[in-house]
């Protein structure tokens, strides 16, 4: 019992982490891209071409940078969900297993009066 507790609570755990992790993505993906077009809307408006350049190239490194980290990041939780959803496979197999012999129990015993 003490092992589906622990279970338990880093299934929770790890949850509780990826919708943190997960709305802090959101929201990089929200303002980033807007506050990117907005400063390059407003080097081109005044035109500041140099300093426009040198802006874009910029936003360029910083969204590959941002698009790798994710990349990583996903791949990171899409194989931990796989292994708790294995786990709770293995789980599900070994109590239907279980509720059968009980079944059969109950049938022996029943058969026997």
């Amino acid at each position: 019992m003490i092992e589906n507790e622990k279970e338990t609570q880093e299934v929770d755990t790890f949850t509780e982490k990826t919708i943190k992790e997960g709305t802090w993505w959101e929201w990089i993906a929200k303002i980033l891209p807007l506050v990117a077009i907005c400063t390059i809307t407003v080097l081109h408006f005044f035109r500041l071409h140099n300093v426009r350049d040198l802006i874009l190239d910029v936003i360029v490194i910083i969204f590959f940078f941002i698009c790798f980290v994710w990349w990583f990041w996903a791949i990171q939780k899409i194989v931990a969900a796989a292994k708790y959803l294995r786990r709770s496979q293995h789980r599900f197999s070994e109590i239907a297993e279980e509720l059968r012999k009980i079944k059969n129990n109950f049938r022996n015993n029943d058969s026997n009066r």
